[in-house]
């Protein structure tokens, strides 16, 4: 491919990233949720720095919160994180595996995190994807008595194809999964793989919406609204 083929393909892939975020921002000033996570965020792509500048909009009044607790990510990465409003709170360090992947904070005594659980790839060590795994089992057993609520994509399902589902079901041991078998989060394998873990003090306060590809076609995964009663 030559330097101007590339540079046209390129172009072409942030302004399809610009029409999607236009969707996005649409589908947030209709939900009005306080917080917003996002997984696979480029921050430092002209999509990613759109979203951040219109979510600031003192209209709107988000403010971005970067996983393991950072000010700025100044590199291209892959992110998981969230923007949040009318609260007061505080970031999180995140587990010291694949950091980036978790995004968490606290607002009094709950925990809000969200993830994006790595799968093997042939630049992917499998042990490395198992640590992430055993982090999140780890984290899940010793705060099940705290106000938590792990929620995202974790790339997994209880089906036998699941290459991690014993650490699915070793999770929900210790916390509940709101997400339905029944509901599809990944529309092109038609399966469930992103979830909403919560404590067992949270079970009955927590309600979870998984809205169809005909409601929002945002991406590849379903749009979950997570409502957390009073």
């Amino acid at each position: 491919m030559s330097w101007g083929e590339y540079n046209k393909v390129r172009y072409e892939f942030e302004q399809q990233g610009l029409n999607v975020l236009k969707s996005i921002i649409n589908a947030i000033d209709i939900e009005k949720p306080d917080i917003v996570i996002f997984q696979e965020f480029d921050v430092n792509s002209p999509a990613g720095k759109e979203v951040s500048c219109l979510l600031a909009e003192p209209k709107r009044g988000y403010k971005q919160i970067f996983p393991n607790g950072e000010k700025e990510i100044s590199e291209n990465y892959s992110i998981t994180m969230m923007f949040v409003r009318n609260y007061e709170i505080m970031t999180c360090e995140s587990p010291k595996v694949m950091e980036y992947r978790w995004c968490a904070i606290k607002i009094g005594d709950l925990t809000i995190m969200g993830v994006h659980a790595p799968l093997e790839s042939d630049f992917r060590k499998k042990e490395d994807v198992q640590k992430f795994f055993y982090g999140l089992k780890e984290y899940a057993k010793n705060h099940k008595y705290e106000n938590v609520i792990i929620l995202g994509d974790l790339n997994c399902h209880r089906g036998e194809a699941s290459s991690h589902k014993n650490d699915l079901v070793e999770m929900e041991k210790h916390l509940y999964d709101l997400v339905k078998d029944t509901d599809v989060t990944y529309f092109p394998g038609g399966t469930t793989i992103d979830h909403v873990l919560v404590s067992p003090s949270l079970k009955d306060k927590v309600i979870v919406e998984v809205k169809t590809q005909s409601e929002y076609k945002l991406s590849d995964h379903a749009v979950i609204i997570v409502e957390i009663k009073d």
